[in-house]
């Protein structure tokens, strides 16, 4: 028997579910810190906490932060007190006939005021010449937002540096050849030595730095950057239609989400309509950015309203995107802080070697005889090199997935719950926790729900071979008469396949219905599938259909 094919096509820009007008980026806000939730809520007895991490833009964090480090401290004061006193008596050391003849050890007094100036006040000049350099940079370079974050991240590594390189270079062109007059030999050669020794560490230091800015750059952006510009959007959507005095920002639990989602759409339309059109947008926003809104929760581009369910969904989906972003944020941070121990301790092994070296407490026959230790323990723990880059590289290259989101691996449905360097924790929908090495998801195909455009769910059921045309014509109308009703739940063009089963006297269904929602969320996907499949089965019982599910 040949195939027997219904299908209903949807149109391309609903399926993939993608905005038809670019997003607009805005600046994020700090969280305040509210001490109380709604009278609802605090009938409830629900406490909130008040220390709420900020949550900023990825590129911007470091910024604020360096910002926000502002006490004074009794140390500075001192150090400027100090330079002060010592930029004050540099005149009279350099003009005053009886001080500039005075010396110490063959060098003019000057001459130590300026060493002292530097070795006592140093770090507090260059802070201040950074900081001017910074800011003709933010100026400058306002839009490359990246390489400010570098400017800020590698601040007090570079300042460090060139206190050092300033007083490397001074103690070598003022001061080590006239010590040798009264200094002993050995003496000055151990102290050009450690001189030496910190700037090279301090070098090292600073490419330690660099790489450590670069992977935080590097992971941050690839998680967040997109996610953040999509939410900073919505939420600027809410802020103006939603009632004045009520944010999503003081929204603590999914309840006063969706408290706030009932008054945003009352706020818009306080009709019975179930819609709320273009025109009621008019009112909170212009134009353009009622049609970016459409896109946004899934309408077509000629689509002129929007129902009233779908709004709120969306306003809840909002503040459910909000907390997941404040868990990924976290747990990036402490994936870098782990980075940063590893390096520091590269680093500490590295200027071990070099100060063991530049004292002479190894020899370059002991540093050949290291290398090639080094590689041959490189051989015996070869495949260890090898699990940890390859940890690293699903960790920072690939990485498929964000907290909280729900994924698929071989089959089975897993919700990220922490991501390790090596290794990452998942919850199974029994709240099960399941421990995967990341080099054993490098090698595995995991799909994303949370980054999915919106996905079909089918209804499988069979029907009997000798089904009158009619019926199965009067049964496909029906069910896209009942899913074009929801459209708030889906999306009105749904898929019908009817198909001959080999042998059997039976024929294969299927019904193919677009969520709306994103199917991150499994309550509510089950609940409308266990509605679809509802409305199917009282369907073909009204027309009479023998059916096998």
């Amino acid at each position: 028997m040949e195939n027997i094919v219904i299908e209903v096509h949807q149109p391309a820009g609903l399926e993939t579910g993608q905005l038809t007008e670019p997003l607009e980026i805005v600046e994020i806000e700090e969280i305040e810190s509210e001490a109380h939730f709604e009278k609802e809520e605090q009938e409830e007895g629900q406490k909130i906490e008040e220390n709420e991490d900020q949550d900023t833009r990825i590129i911007d964090s470091l910024i604020e932060e360096e910002l926000k480090q502002g006490k004074v401290k009794k140390l500075v004061i001192a150090q400027w007190l100090l330079c002060l006193v010592l930029v004050l008596s540099l005149p009279f050391s350099i003009w005053l006939p009886k001080w500039n003849k005075l010396s110490f050890s063959y060098v003019v007094i000057w001459k130590w005021n300026v060493f002292l100036l530097f070795l006592l006040s140093g770090k507090i000049i260059f802070r201040c010449m950074l900081r001017l350099v910074i800011l003709f940079m933010e100026w400058k370079f306002s839009k490359y937002k990246r390489l400010l974050y570098y400017i800020h991240g590698t601040r007090s590594a570079v300042e460090s540096c060139l206190w050092v390189v300033s007083m490397f270079a001074l103690w070598n062109f003022s001061f080590s050849q006239k010590l040798k007059r009264s200094v002993h030999l050995e003496t000055l050669f151990y102290i050009n030595k450690v001189s030496s020794f910190l700037l090279v560490s301090s070098v090292v230091w600073i490419v330690k730095t660099i790489v450590l800015t670069y992977v935080a750059v590097r992971y941050n952006s690839h998680i967040l950057s997109l996610r953040i510009r999509e939410m900073e959007f919505s939420e600027r959507m809410i802020h103006q239609i939603a009632p004045k005095g009520n944010s999503l920002k003081k929204i603590r639990n999914e309840k006063g989400a969706k408290n706030l989602a009932i008054k945003t759409v009352q706020n818009l339309s306080n009709n019975s309509s179930r819609y709320i059109y273009v025109e009621d947008l008019r009112g909170f926003m212009n134009i353009n950015n009622a049609r970016k809104l459409l896109n946004l929760l899934g309408c077509a581009s000629e689509c002129q309203k929007v129902h009233k369910l779908v709004l709120e969904n969306w306003v809840v989906n909002i503040f459910k995107e909000r907390k997941a972003i404040e868990l990924t944020r976290s747990n990036s941070k402490s994936i870098v802080k782990k980075i940063n121990w590893i390096l520091i301790f590269v680093y500490f092994i590295i200027t071990l070697i070099i100060f063991s070296f530049m004292f002479e407490i190894i020899t370059s026959q002991d540093l050949v005889f290291l290398f090639w230790t080094v590689i041959l323990a490189g051989f015996t723990f070869g495949n260890t090199c090898k699990i940890a880059f390859e940890a690293v590289i699903h960790l920072f290259v690939m990485h498929p997935f964000n907290i909280d989101d729900r994924c698929e691996i071989d089959g089975v449905e897993l919700v990220v719950n922490k991501i390790n360097i090596f290794s990452t924790i998942f919850l199974r929908n029994d709240n099960q926790k399941v421990i995967y090495p990341n080099v054993v998801l490098w090698t595995k195909s995991v799909s994303n729900f949370r980054l999915s455009p919106p996905m079909k769910d089918k209804i499988e059921f069979d029907i009997f071979i000798l089904t009158p045309e009619e019926q199965i014509i009067a049964m496909k109308q029906k069910i896209l008469s009942f899913i074009q009703s929801r459209e708030e739940l889906w999306f009105p063009t749904p898929r019908i396949f009817i198909t001959s089963i080999g042998e059997t006297s039976r024929l294969h269904a299927e019904v193919w219905a677009t969520h709306r929602i994103n199917m991150q969320d499994l309550d509510e996907r089950l609940e409308r599938k266990n509605l679809l499949y509802k409305e199917v089965a009282n369907i073909v019982r009204e027309l009479g259909i023998l059916v096998h599910w």
